[in-house]
This record gives structure tokens, sequence and C-alpha cells, in this order.
């Protein structure tokens, strides 16, 4: 049976013709949002620029999704200034910062190593209501580590368990790695039990411990952690 692809060939033509703006599919600002957010994900902010650029040309006000998207990826590449040439853009647009764009703003300012800048932005989240979670409190841990202020960032862990905010097992790593770093290998310990007990027997905890133990030297307390974790996990008892 032959097909008669005529009157379908003009129909699908008429989607795509721009002389045809009754069956045009314009993109709205969802998909101006996906596409920016997909070149920023890949490192193409020239190119996710020109889209917001585009988008603004066609009366489309960007959200404050679209602006975090910017600053995060300009935060993660150290464009700080960037960063916030963005922030100021926002506010005058009349979007409110959320606790993404806190997040991204103190990863910036962490790689530069702007601590009292990153005090002055929690104090704002505070002044405004706007609770940290547990990436604010990573992202500040990493940086006053960062800058060898390892006690400050323990302090946040304590502020963080009074504020009932669960610790990950990526806020008991950067306390770890920074006092093995000093080999303050007690105070290691001492962490590495308390993220057992709030994390669970987790391989990766064991696994950091051990490597960290092995590259600070303490060949024989990383083996009896070693002989533990056997213990633990060929037991069965525990997950892996």
């Amino acid at each position: 049976m032959e097909v008669q692809l005529g009157h379908l060939g003009n129909s699908f033509v008429g989607l795509v013709d721009d002389s045809n703006n009754g069956n045009k599919c314009l993109p709205d600002l969802i998909s101006y949002s996906t596409i920016i957010s997909g070149l920023c994900k890949a490192g193409r902010l020239d190119e996710a620029k020109k889209k917001f650029m585009e988008m603004m040309g066609k009366n489309l006000h960007p959200d404050s999704v679209i602006y975090d998207t910017f600053i995060h990826s300009f935060c993660k590449q150290g464009r700080i200034a960037s960063a916030f040439r963005v922030l100021k853009d926002m506010e005058k647009k009349g979007c409110n910062k959320s606790i993404q764009t806190y997040n991204s703003l103190i990863l910036g300012l962490g790689s530069k190593k702007q601590i009292f800048e990153i005090y002055g932005l929690m104090n704002e989240m505070k002044e405004r209501g706007v609770p940290p979670d547990v990436c604010t409190y990573n992202n500040m841990m990493n940086c006053l580590c960062d800058v060898e202020r390892v006690k400050d960032a323990t302090s946040l862990l304590d502020e963080m368990l009074q504020k009932g905010i669960s610790p990950n097992i990526s806020t008991f790593s950067i306390l770890i790695k920074a006092f093995c770093k000093s080999c303050d290998f007690g105070v290691a310990q001492e962490v590495f039990d308390i993220a057992l007990s709030v994390c669970g027997h987790k391989e990766s905890l064991y696994s950091l411990m051990f490597n960290e133990l092995l590259a600070g030297g303490e060949v024989s307390k990383a083996t009896e952690l070693f002989e533990e974790a056997s213990e633990v996990f060929l037991s069965g008892e525990l997950p892996l």
C-alpha cells in the first residue's frame, strides 16, 4: 500500500516555517533555563550568556533559578567578580537570594580564602532568615581548614549538631583530612568515631581514615583499623 506523504510533509514544514507564526513552537523561560543550565554545567559560559541575552531580547525575564545557575558556575570557576555582578543584577530585578545563592558564593569566596566576607554572608543569612544547610557548613568548614583554622571548623560541627542539622560523610571527611594533615591523629580518630555514630559504619569512612593514617605514616594504626573494618563487614551485621 502506497503511503501519501504530501500533506504530512506540508504540515511538518509549517511547524518550522517562520512565515507560519501561528504554528511555531517558541522557547519559553523553562526552555532557556534548561539550555543555560546545560551550557553552564559543560563550562560553556560564553554560550550560556549569549542565550541569556537572546532570552532577554524576547522579553523573557530571568528568574532566580537562572541567576543561581550563573552565580554557581562563576564561583566554581573562581570568577568571583563576575558572580557578584550577576548577584547585583539579580537583586536589581527583584529576585531574592536563596540558600543555593549563598552556598555558591561561600564556595567561591572559600576558593579565594576570603574568610571575612564569608562570615559576612553567614551573618546576612541569619538577618534575612535563611537557615544554613549542611552544604553551607561544609563549604565554610572546607574553607577554614584550607587556611588551617581547624578548631573554628570543629566549632561549626558543634553548631550543626546543636541546631539539629545532620552532618554527612563529606562533613566528617573535611575534618578528618584536616586533622591528619596537621598530624593530630588522636583528634582525627575522635572525629571518625563520631562519624560512625552519626553516619553509620560506612565503607567510605573506613577507607578514608585508613588512607589518611597510611599517608601520615601511622602504619600500625592503619593496620588496626583495617582489621577492625574486616571484622565489621565480614560479620555481615552491618551494610557496606
